[in-house]
C-alpha cells in the first residue's frame, strides 16, 4: 500500500491527536492520517498546546535525539522528522502522513 502525504500549508484550525487516525482541520476540511509532521518554527502554535508537551516558552519538547513528540505518530518539523515519520509508518499497519 502506497503512502499519500497530505500537506496543510498553514496552522490548522483544530486538531484531534487523541483518536486514531489523527485528525487535522484546515478550516472546515478534515484531514486524517496515521502521522502528523508539525512544520512550524519557534513557539508551538496554540492549537497544539493542549495535546503536546512543550516548555514554558511554548517550544515543542521531543524525545531526546529524535523528532518524536509526546504523542505517538506526531513529529517535529524538518527533513529528519519526515524520515522518522515514514520509518514509523513502516511499522504501523497503514498510513497517510499529514504535515501540518
Amino acid at each position: 500500500m502506497g503512502l499519500h502525504p497530505v500537506v496543510v500549508p498553514m496552522i490548522p484550525s483544530r486538531v484531534d491527536l487523541l483518536h486514531r487516525p489523527l485528525r487535522v482541520w484546515d478550516g472546515d476540511r478534515e484531514l486524517r492520517g496515521r502521522a502528523v509532521v508539525i512544520a512550524s518554527e519557534g513557539p508551538l502554535p496554540t492549537v497544539y498546546r493542549d495535546w503536546l508537551a512543550h516548555d514554558k516558552q511554548g517550544r515543542l519538547i521531543t524525545q531526546e535525539g529524535t523528532t518524536r513528540t509526546s504523542v505517538e505518530g506526531v513529529f517535529a518539523a524538518g527533513r529528519q522528522a519526515a524520515r522518522e515519520a515514514l520509518a514509523w509508518l513502516g511499522l504501523a499497519e497503514t498510513a497517510t502522513p499529514v504535515a501540518a
